[in-house]
């Protein structure tokens, strides 16, 4: 291959770049494609670097050969920079010599990347100096000579500019240095000298050729300089072609007319001269207190514009117009007075203005000449201070630039040296003469003749010189003083001429003053008519202020006062007292026939939106603004609705007498006041810090950049109106800390935006806390000062004005507006916002159950809870992020069951039971999740009310066991969670929400089911969120679940915190998160989603469900119509009612007995149900079979307990055996007058099984047939007869059963019916007969038979002693009863097997004499009848149907 040609490029240690470039750029193309470049870079002898391209090589190393060997022809330390093959390549150079390479595939890149490099690696201006590719086509070779022969050209022309502008500034330079100066002048002199004697000593020419040096020498050592004028050089020729532009007259200066010294004739005034002819003003009625652009001001805006046009049309023009007069009249008499001392003083000021001057340029005329001395005097200045005509026309007169040139000419003359040289001279010349002179005379030679010429030549030319010097110099200074002589004639002239034109003003000025004098009296009296004039007006004005903002703006003591009611909206000004205006200097001297400072104006503080007010002084101001405070405290109750107003009473030294008045208005609700009246520096940090949180919230939180204050945010919060709070603070700084002091400042500047309004009495006795000035608390606020006289308002507005505060309001008016407040103040404080409007504004109510308006709960569960702010909505999220799990915290009477209920409505409303289902666990003593039991909310799978904790445990086993489940299905299909499941099958999976309230029951013991319980909660809010299950706590207080593991409080990312004290808050939220103690009202809370952090703090207000009434109208309501439409599965709930008992309508497995219509073959075991457990299981049941101890034993004190218990086991044998296999033989030993007397009877004769009821006196025969069928059935061997069933109800009650105690004893008829019962007992649950009996106490079953607990294996005990427990149960167990409706089942043959349950429900004799429940809920029954009579006919159309078969 060819090699290409070759470029060197140098990069100069200095000078432009753009010559250098255009000059040896060289031309860079090559001619070939598809070769190695290389890159070399080498330093040149003078420091500069060159670089040396070589490209279009077959081999890498031919190509760095050829470029090293050129490179070391030129330069030396040559490397190889760079080798590339099929790249391009550019270079940039810098202004400043600097260069920097760069590579890329496409050449536009390689450019941007060497300039890019260039500019932040290099500084000065980067350019490309030279590119190429190394893989081009001819065409592009000849594109790149063309480009770069442009770039070669135009960096030439750049270069040919720089030239020229670098040769300019160069001749500039020159022309400055060569300019003469009179040192050079010297200096020239001096040389020329030097040349002269030089000349002498070597040539010796003869007389002639030195006088012709000589003259040459004279020529250019004294030039000729004119008198008066100076050499033309710098400055000084400057000043001499001015002066000679500037001729003078003949006294030395210009001829000009000179102003006046002072001002002699008074100013013609022509507004004023106007006015006195009758042309008086417009009349205040067409410009006085205009309204803003036609738009109505408010009551402290109309106080403004009237003291604006107070001072402004009144005040102020008519002092101006006085002070405008006294002013004429006063510079009149000055006038004149002046033109009287002008004569006098006039002169003597000139002459004492200009004896400096002139003793110095007298001084210059007493300077004599000297030649041998070098002369120093300073330079001449003017020191007049006198007008500036004047002072121009003295500097013209002296030219003083004039007189220092010819001054200097004179001092610059050459003294020492020119003597020096004339002296060396006259030595020389008379030593070469007598030298001569005497060798010629020795010697008799001819030379020495010519050489004693030469030496006399000498001595000729130095005499000649020195009197030339002499001469020179006695001209010079001849000339200067001839200048100063005339400077000095003119001074003169010029102070006798201002001399004269003073005098001739005195006759001018005179005939003025009298004119003057008349002319203002008449204006004066204008003015005191149009005083009068606008003083009327104003009174008229202020008059219909008063009238338009009516009793507001009256003083305490008026009459309306006394009969005053609440306000429906802020006021929006408060009264402080009145304004005298600074009117007595006018009414004094114009004697109006109004005095103006009668006419006194209302003072209004602007509230809502305003600014806090400060009155400031010393210690004895206190008895004033006291007063004064407490009366505007009183006009803020007055003016705000009730409930809408907080105070916070500070008052460190009077320890709340300040307030005492206003601590009534907190007697029924103590935040009114804040509970108290704060003194100690801690606790008024603390409320400062308080009111500083609830700023920031307000501001955050709803303000934002929305509205510009709280009274704009009002108008659009519907509902959720935020209550104005105003501080009071005595005797500041008082116990202030510099904390507390920068808390106020902070409250004053940022407060009134948000509601927070400082009243503050600043005590200026006190001291300011360190780093703290009082100017940033009061240049925020309304400011009232107690001057040496009165009080006065701190706005430039106000100046001079009087302010007169109001006292002490009357007591019968602070009590009624107290009370007025007080009894409306709860009511006004509660926010409600209805929950129906909730769901209209978040369009809730517009979703459906199904179809394709249906939510989804596979991405989650998202439900709006309340407004926060004016226009937003908190919604409550769960399955998205970390929000899972929920912790809701609140007091007695926050609002929290009612957030409880608006969360279950919202979340039952918007989602299907297909896609959630609650489990909801109450465990307070309340019925709050009744309503959705009485609804029967298909989503709900557990309704827990009063729950047990037993109950609660076995939930959570349940939704354990519900997660397992679960995660087998996911692991069957290999899906981690809810929602790929959902997705990979298509089918529903609900998730599962478990509410629970007063959760912290759970942990309050320290024992096993506490223990389970943490260990199963835990589980499920660390594992569930996977499989759709999601945990909401909520409590009172989490104090005392000391139980409760971090590990479940930290899982709950969801924090939902009502009105509670600062350390649940500190632990609901997180320990530097105390602002629920802030919260303010029932159904305030913060919802916060991020583990408590304060950051994640969100206000909210939820919205109200109204009273128990109105909540299950609305949910019914809203429900109806899903319920109507809802065609997918309906489960009824597991409904736990702690505080009632059981209800039959809800054991199901009576229910399902009941509806067969057959009767079913008899079952070798019955089960009777006799209640529900205390746990999510099957209902409690006692199973009878035909074996030993197949009798039950019911031992509780409650009769009607005892009748449900009876019932429930018959109703149990009647739905499980037909009429041929079962009969019923009851002894019914109730009370008479008991309330379940006759009940019994009552239910048996409608079972359709054979049955008889006896009383006592049946006794004996029952228990005799009964023994002979027993009997019976052993003789004859028949086990598998039908199913005999002796009830003895009341077993207590059976005298003829017991033993007398004392007394007789029948052992013939007691005995033997002992014995009877006994052997039924004992023989007859194996042949089919079985006994229940019913007893009171324990001690009663032992008098009947001691034996009777053996053959009774199936028991049922309610509360009773320990021992008596132990020896029914073995178990202390039914000493712990404690809890109404609560009972124990016993089974001998699972001795540890004892199950608490609640029985079902006693029933009712109804008014027709059948049985019901006592809450009438009848699912079952025919329309208008009970629920006993239903099952009878249930039974009986069963033995209709079996018949007819």
């Amino acid at each position: 291959m060819r090699a290409a040609p070759v470029s060197w490029v140098c990069v100069a240690a200095a000078g432009p770049l753009h010559l250098f470039l255009a000059l040896i750029l060289p031309y860079l193309l090559a001619t070939t494609a598809n070769g190695e470049a290389a890159i070399v870079v080498g330093k040149l002898p003078d420091g500069s670097w060159v670089y040396q391209t070589s490209y279009n090589y077959s081999t890498r190393s031919e190509a760095a050969s050829n470029a090293l060997a050129r490179c070391q022809q030129r330069a030396h330390s040559c490397y190889v920079h760079h080798q590339f093959n099929s790249s391009c390549f550019a270079v940039a150079f810098t202004d400043r010599g600097g260069m920097q390479f760069a590579y890329h595939t496409d050449l536009s890149q390689a450019k941007n990347e060497a300039l890019r490099t260039c500019r932040s690696k290099l500084t000065g201006n980067c350019r490309i100096a030279d590119s190429f590719c190394d893989t081009v086509s001819e065409a592009q070779l000849e594109q790149q000579r063309v480009q770069a022969a442009a770039e070669r050209a135009r960096l030439a022309r750049e270069a040919a500019l720089e030239r020229e502008r670098l040769a300019r500034e160069a001749a500039e330079r020159e022309r400055l240095r060569n300019q003469p100066t009179i040192a050079t002048v010297v200096e020239k002199i001096r040389s020329s000298d030097e040349q002269v004697k030089t000349t002498v000593l070597l040539v010796g020419l003869g007389l002639l050729i030195v006088t012709i040096i000589y003259l040459g020498t004279r020529g250019g050592s004294r030039p000729s300089v004119p008198a008066g004028a100076t050499p033309a050089a710098g400055h000084d020729a400057h000043a001499a072609r001015t002066q000679a532009e500037e001729p003078l007259t003949s006294t030395g200066h210009k001829t000009a007319n000179l102003p006046s010294a002072v001002p002699v004739s008074v100013p013609p005034a022509k507004d004023t001269r106007a006015a006195a002819l009758g042309q008086t003003p417009p009349p205040i009625k067409a410009v006085l207190f205009q309204m803003n652009g036609g738009k109505p001001l408010s009551a402290s805006q109309q106080v403004r514009t009237i003291v604006t046009e107070v001072n402004t049309k009144i005040l102020a023009p008519t002092r101006s117009h006085l002070a405008q007069i006294d002013a004429e009249r006063a510079e009149a008499q000055k006038a004149f007075s002046q033109a009287e001392d002008l004569q006098r003083t006039q002169a003597a000021q000139f002459q004492r203005e200009s004896a400096a001057t002139r003793q110095a340029l007298e001084a210059r005329l007493q300077e004599q000449c000297k030649v041998d001395k070098s002369v120093h005097l300073p330079e001449l200045a003017m020191t007049l201070n006198v007008p500036s005509r004047w002072q121009s026309e003295m500097e013209q007169a002296v030219n003083l630039s004039r007189l220092n040139v010819l001054w200097s000419y004179y001092v610059k003359a050459p003294r020492e040296t020119q003597i020096a040289s004339i002296t060396n001279m006259l030595k020389w010349g008379g030593g070469i003469a007598g030298g001569s002179l005497l060798l010629g005379l020795m010697a008799q030679a001819p030379f020495f003749l010519w050489t004693g010429a030469l030496g006399a030549g000498l001595l000729v030319i130095g005499w000649i010189r020195q009197e030339s010097h002499r001469s020179d110099i006695e001209a010079r200074l001849k000339n200067a003083k001839t200048a100063t002589q005339e400077a000095l004639n003119k001074i003169q002239a010029v102070v006798n001429e201002v001399q004269t034109h003073f005098s001739a003003q005195l006759m001018a000025i005179t005939s003025e003053l009298n004119a003057k004098t008349a002319q203002l009296g008449m204006r004066e009296a204008v003015l005191a008519r149009q005083y009068s004039e606008y003083a009327a007006a104003t009174s008229t004005y202020i008059g219909k202020v008063r009238a338009e903002v009516g009793t507001p703006g009256e003083s305490l003591g008026a009459a309306g006062w006394r009969n005053c009611s609440s306000p429906d909206g802020v006021l929006s000004f408060l009264r402080l007292g009145e304004l005298i205006p600074p009117s007595a200097d006018l009414d004094n001297r114009l004697k109006p026939s109004l005095r103006l400072d009668k006419v006194s104006v209302p003072l209004f503080l602007p509230f809502a939106p305003g600014k806090g007010l400060s009155i400031e002084g010393d210690g004895a101001t206190k008895l004033t603004a006291v007063p004064a405070v407490q009366q505007l405290a009183i006009r803020l109750v007055a003016g705000v609705p009730p409930g809408k107003l907080r105070f916070t009473f500070i008052d460190p030294i009077g320890l709340g007498q300040n307030v005492a008045p206003l601590l009534a208005l907190g007697d029924d609700i103590e935040e009114l006041v804040g509970g108290r009246v704060w003194s100690e520096p801690t606790h008024i940090e603390q409320k400062l810090a308080e009111l500083t949180q609830h700023m920031e919230n307000v501001i955050q939180k709803y303000l934002r950049d929305e509205y510009p204050s709280l009274e704009d945010y009002n108008l659009h919060a519907g509902h959720v109106v935020e209550a104005y709070r105003v501080v009071v603070v005595c005797d500041f700084p008082t116990n202030f800390t510099e904390v507390s002091a920068r808390r106020l400042a902070s409250i004053a500047q940022n407060g009134p935006r948000c509601g927070v309004y400082p009243v503050v009495l600043i005590n200026n006795e006190g001291k300011m806390p360190y780093g703290v000035e009082k100017s940033a608390l009061l240049s925020y606020m309304a400011c009232l000062r107690k001057n040496s006289v009165a009080f006065e308002v701190v706005d430039p507005l106000f100046k001079d004005w009087i302010a007169v505060l109001d006292g002490a309001a009357p007591a019968e008016v602070v009590k009624s507006v107290i009370e007025l407040h007080r009894a409306s103040a709860r009511e006004g404080m509660q926010v409600s916002v209805p929950f129906v409007e909730v769901l209209e504004r978040t369009g809730l109510l517009k979703l459906s159950w199904q179809g394709k308006d249906r939510a989804l709960t596979s991405g989650g569960l998202e439900v709006p809870i309340g407004p926060t702010g004016a226009r937003r909505h908190q919604n409550f999220v769960f399955g998205q992020g970390t929000a899972h799990h929920a912790l809701v915290i609140g007091q007695t009477g926050s609002g929290k069951s009612n957030l409880l209920h608006v969360l279950i409505s919202a979340l039952a409303l918007k989602y299907s039971p297909e896609e959630l289902e609650l489990y909801l666990i109450d465990f307070k003593q309340g019925v709050e999740f009744k309503l959705y039991a009485d609804l029967r909310l298909p989503h709900a799978r557990v309704i827990a009310i009063e729950s047990e904790r037993e109950f609660g445990l076995s939930v959570l086993r349940g939704l354990s066991a519900e997660m397992d489940r679960r995660g087998e299905e996911f692991r069957k299909i290999g899906v981690p969670n809810l929602a790929d499941w959902r997705a990979r099958t298509g089918q529903p999976m609900p998730r599962i929400v478990l509410l629970i309230d007063e959760f912290r029951v759970l942990f309050t013991a320290q024992d096993s089911i506490s223990t389970d319980a943490v260990r199963l909660l835990d589980r499920l809010v660390s594992q569930g969120r996977a499989f759709g299950i999601h945990c909401i706590l909520a409590s009172q207080t989490l104090s005392g679940s000391f139980s409760l593991p971090n590990s479940i409080t930290d899982q709950m990312a969801v924090r939902i915190v009502l009105q509670c004290t600062e350390a649940d808050s500190r632990l609901a939220l997180s320990d530097d998160n105390p602002e629920a103690r802030l919260l303010s009202r029932p159904g305030e809370a913060i919802y916060n989603d991020q583990r408590g952090l304060i950051a994640g703090n969100q206000r909210f207000q939820a919205a109200d469900m109204g009273n128990d009434e109105a909540r299950a109208t609305v949910v019914r309501t809203e429900l109806s119509n899903r319920l109507a439409h809802w065609q997918g599965r309906r489960l009824r709930p597991l409904v736990f009612e702690g505080h009632l008992p059981a209800r039959h309508i809800d054991c199901v497995d009576v229910m399902q007995r009941m509806e067969q219509t057959q009767w079913s073959d008899p079952a070798k075991v019955l089960d009777l149900w006799v209640g529900e457990p205390i746990s999510v299981k099957p209902a409690t049941t006692l199973r009878l079979s035909r074996q030993s101890g197949g009798n039950v034993l019911v031992v509780v004190r409650d009769e009607p307990l005892a009748v449900s218990l009876i019932l429930s086991m018959v109703i149990s044998i009647a739905a499980q055996l037909s009429p041929d296999d079962a009969s019923f033989h009851v002894v019914d030993m109730s009370s008479v007058d008991g309330p379940g007397a006759e009940s019994i009877r009552a239910f048996h004769t409608a079972l359709p099984q054979p049955n008889e009821v006896v009383g006592r006196r049946g006794l004996s025969a029952k228990l005799q047939a009964l023994h002979d069928e027993l009997q019976r059935r052993i003789d004859e061997d028949q086990p598998n007869l039908g199913s005999i069933f002796l009830v003895l109800f009341g077993l207590h009650r059976m005298r003829d059963l017991r033993e007398e105690e004392g007394g007789a004893y029948q052992e013939d008829a007691s005995a033997t019916l002992r014995r009877q019962l006994s052997a039924i007992l004992r023989e007859g649950p194996e042949l089919g007969i079985h006994t229940l009996i019913w007893c009171d106490t324990v001690p009663a079953a032992d008098r009947v038979d001691r034996r009777l607990f053996n053959e009774c294996s199936k028991r049922v005990v309610g509360p009773m002693s320990e021992q008596e427990s132990h020896r029914i149960i073995d178990d202390g167990a039914a000493s712990r009863l404690v809890k109404p409706h609560r009972l124990i089942r016993f089974d001998e043959e699972r001795p540890g097997d004892l199950e608490v349950f609640r029985p079902y429900a006693p029933p009712v004799l109804m008014k027709d004499g059948s049985l019901g429940e006592p809450d009438a809920a009848q699912p079952y029954c025919p329309p208008g009848q009970n629920w006993y009579a239903g099952l009878a006919q249930l039974l009986s159309r069963r033995q209709g149907a079996a018949t007819a078969a």
